[in-house]
């Protein structure tokens, strides 16, 4: 107790640099701790349930003319009609998504917004949560019942069950709460669930009821439970017998088509995916240098106050100190620094955590304070021992009579090591922080082939044609407003596109599928500056219209697949998204439909089409002469006054662009925080290194001094040795980063060209950087009076 006291009373110690050795080893942990709770949070998503490893998601694998074929989604009847045939199947479950931040109105007046979706009487088989009130299977085996969130009951107050609603989105029908459940954790695929509700409500709130269908509607995320002792693989018989009793297996092979499932651990569905294994091992690779850094800086401090404090280890064992006490004696100091070290990182991360949540899946304190807190502990316990064993060994092994001769050991190889390390991963961060940054510029500023500059989206939930009409002339009349359309569909991520199949009528033999961008109406193509290459705009505008639009590189298709020499324009095709034939009028430019990333890319691919929608459709574009945060504040307010029962929602097009990109922006904010405490521990370790360094070396320049050296002679010494080790030491760092980059940079369809140009210009910075921290901190000593350092000679 005694050597931790003593430790706290020597904090202040002049020389020792204990401040910046707490303050150090606070950032690394900080930002090290948060990344690794992150990469574990994402490592362990959908492993929170009891039998996890044998939950599957049934993925519907299809073959078209050799074109294979993935979807996530299944038809209705698959996850039951598996287990039916399939003995082995304990549990079985559908979902299918209904409604996002749904306004959720009680009867008492009071409005809470919640994610619906519909489920299965088995959902709570396949997927155990808690349930405080109420029975799970019996209310979801009732239609317009349904279970609530722990959290969303908290939003309500009070004891819920029993409680009635309405949703705008479906007039006339009356929601009933019939229980609720314990809120799924944050790394679940479900945490968004906020009111299930049961599916035999289906027929109420769909245009369609597609339950029972065995193909085709495929719109379920289906879901099995494997019995113990069982594997996977004994799936195949059961479900070829399911297949052959329900399929039409002579028509798709006439038709040269294929369709059979895939079974994927739930767990797997996240953490497999290729983005988000990369993602974990760039993150990996930035926490161990993060932290490695800040305990090799503490370590290079030591290292660095290893010839003042000798004399003192030395007296000490004068008077009888063995090495047990001088391990002690520092491991006690180790242990006091740590501490601080680690009350500081914590209060760093809970002051900063409203940023920080920025960058991460979940709330700070879901990921610091759950299952694998216990790999924050052993890092802190790793340092811990570190700071304490290494520093003491050290001190012990000095030799007394060595010590008060002065302890003169050149140990530059011991520093610049460590300062080596440090040059590395500043080269390595900032050097990816370049390309990160260039890619997203790249990204929120490409040419989506259409033009979206002071455009607007606004989505009203609930108005039928009539309010949608009269909501368009209204919004026309404004005076900033320029141009109004409407859309069922908003070429971006996340809204809306669909894919289905093309054929010639009356012949499925040769078919391939196209992206749906639903209908649109007369002013679309105008107000997106969409050029018609071939062909004209819809000549029919009526509710029946039997015309299409394609996009242009659907043309090459359509020719390779059905053989058309003579042009697409007038030609007829069927599409399978509603079954009707279709008259080719018109060919517009390509568009980027959704990201650059590698997400679905296999549906981003796909040709697009473009159907006429005289009826006012779900989204509406509006475009001002000058958008400004004043003109989109005006248009809510216009609009919600009109409708003040209805939810309304404006975007700007540019920020929900932007928005796609997100994970790459918090990506590219990671690095530059990262490699802002990288560099700021380098320099704190540059800084010990050189002042150590102008200490030890103080006579020996006084005598060039004396014989006809200036300041810049003294400076260039320092400076040519810590550039030899600088250089070679960024241009390792700057290779690190192009393997990374290039393996980063294949997740996006259209990427940078990395130029050596790009890691010359980061390297240039950095040895500048390096250069004045040098410059400033020996120019004192270079440009001293010599007397000052000879005097005692």
């Amino acid at each position: 107790m005694n050597h931790i006291i003593n430790a706290f009373k020597n904090l202040p110690r002049r020389g020792q640099h204990n401040f910046v050795k707490i303050l150090c080893l606070a950032l690394g942990l900080a930002i090290s701790s948060v990344i690794i709770a992150e990469i574990y949070f994402e490592q362990t998503y959908d492993t929170y349930f009891p039998g996890w490893e044998r939950t599957y998601q049934i993925m519907e694998v299809g073959h078209n003319k050799g074109e294979k074929l993935y979807f996530d989604q299944t038809s209705g009847a698959t996850a039951h009609g598996i287990a039916q045939y399939a003995p082995i199947v304990e549990a079985a479950t559908r979902v299918n998504w209904l409604k996002s931040n749904a306004q959720c109105k009680l009867e008492n007046q009071q409005v809470f917004s919640a994610d619906m979706v519909l489920a299965d009487s088995c959902f709570f088989d396949v997927f155990p949560q808690r349930i405080f009130m109420g029975n799970a299977k019996e209310t979801l085996s009732r239609p317009k019942y349904c279970l609530v969130s722990s959290r969303v009951a908290e939003r309500i107050g009070g004891n819920v069950v029993g409680k009635h609603f309405s949703v705008p989105n479906y007039p006339g029908i009356i929601f009933t709460i019939g229980g609720v459940f314990d809120a799924f954790p944050w790394n679940s695929t479900f945490t968004s669930y906020g009111v299930v509700m049961s599916m035999s409500t289906m027929p109420q709130v769909r245009t369609f009821d597609a339950r029972n269908d065995w193909i085709g509607s495929d719109i379920f995320n289906s879901y099995i439970r494997i019995a113990k002792g069982h594997g996977v693989g004994e799936l195949k018989p059961y479900v070829d017998k399911m297949r052959q009793d329900h399929f039409p297996m002579k028509e798709l092979k006439q038709a040269g088509m294929e369709l059979n499932y895939d079974f994927v651990v739930l767990s797997e569905v996240y953490t497999q995916n290729s983005y988000i294994k990369m993602m974990g091992w760039i993150l990996g690779i930035i926490a161990f240098v993060l932290l490695f850094t800040s305990v090799m800086n503490y370590l290079l401090i030591i290292i660095g106050n290893l010839m003042t404090r000798s004399r003192e280890m030395a007296v000490r064992k004068c008077y009888g100190a063995a090495p047990k006490n001088i391990h002690s004696i520092i491991f006690s100091e180790a242990l006091v620094h740590v501490g601080l070290a680690v009350l500081l990182a914590t209060l760093f991360i809970f002051l900063c955590k409203g940023t920080i949540r920025n960058f991460l899946s979940a709330p700070i304190e879901a990921l610091m304070f759950c299952r694998g807190s216990w790999i924050l502990v052993a890092i802190c316990l790793f340092v811990l021992l570190v700071g304490g064993l290494v520093p003491g060994w050290l001190y012990s092994r000095i030799p007394v009579a060595v010590a008060f001769r002065g302890y003169q050991e050149n140990r530059n190889r011991w520093k610049l090591a460590l300062l080596g390390f440090q040059f590395v991963i500043s080269g390595l961060l900032f050097s990816l922080l370049y390309v990160v940054s260039a890619q997203y510029h790249l990204m929120v500023n490409q040419n989506p082939g259409y033009s979206y500059e002071n455009v607007a989206i606004l989505k009203v939930d609930a108005l039928d044609r009539e309010r949608r009409v009269q909501c368009l002339e209204e919004i026309r009349r404004m005076p900033d407003v320029s141009m109004v359309s409407s859309t069922y569909t908003i070429p971006l991520d996340d809204w809306g596109i669909d894919g289905n199949t093309i054929a010639l009528p009356g012949d499925e033999t040769a078919q391939f599928n196209a992206q749906d961008i639903g209908g649109v109406d007369d002013n679309f193509f105008k107000m997106l500056e969409i050029p018609i290459i071939q062909g004209s705009f819809f000549t029919e505008r009526n509710d029946s219209c039997s015309q299409i639009m394609i996009e242009e590189k659907m043309v090459g298709k359509l020719q390779k697949v059905f053989h058309w020499k003579d042009g697409v324009i007038g030609k007829r095709i069927e599409y399978s998204g509603d079954g009707k034939v279709y008259s080719i009028c018109g060919v517009f430019r390509n568009i980027q439909i959704g990201s650059l990333t590698g997400q679905d890319s296999d549906l981003k691919s796909l040709p697009a089409l473009v159907f006429y929608e005289d009826k006012v459709a779900p989204y509406m574009l509006v475009k001002f002469k000058e958008m400004t945060d004043d003109t989109l504040e005006k248009l809510q307010k216009k609009v919600q006054t009109m409708y003040p029962n209805n939810l309304v929602n404006v975007y700007s097009y540019q920020s929900e662009l932007e928005l796609q990109y997100a994970s790459q922006l918090h990506f590219r904010n990671g690095i530059l925080v990262a490699g802002i405490i990288t560099m700021i521990i380098a320099l704190f370790g540059l800084v010990g290194y050189t002042s150590d360094e102008v200490n030890r070396r103080r006579k020996e320049i006084a005598i060039r001094k004396v014989n006809g050296a200036k300041v810049k002679d003294i400076l260039r010494i320092f400076l040519k040795d810590i550039m030899k080790i600088a250089l070679p030491c960024i241009i390792v760092g700057d290779l690190g980063a192009w393997l990374i980059a290039r393996q980063w940079l294949m997740s996006f369809s259209e990427k940078i060209t990395m130029t050596p140009l790009l890691f010359i210009g980061v390297t240039i910075i950095l040895l500048v950087i390096i250069g004045l921290s040098v410059v400033i901190n020996c120019y004192k000593v270079a440009n001293s009076n010599p007397v000052k350092y000879l005097k005692d000679e």
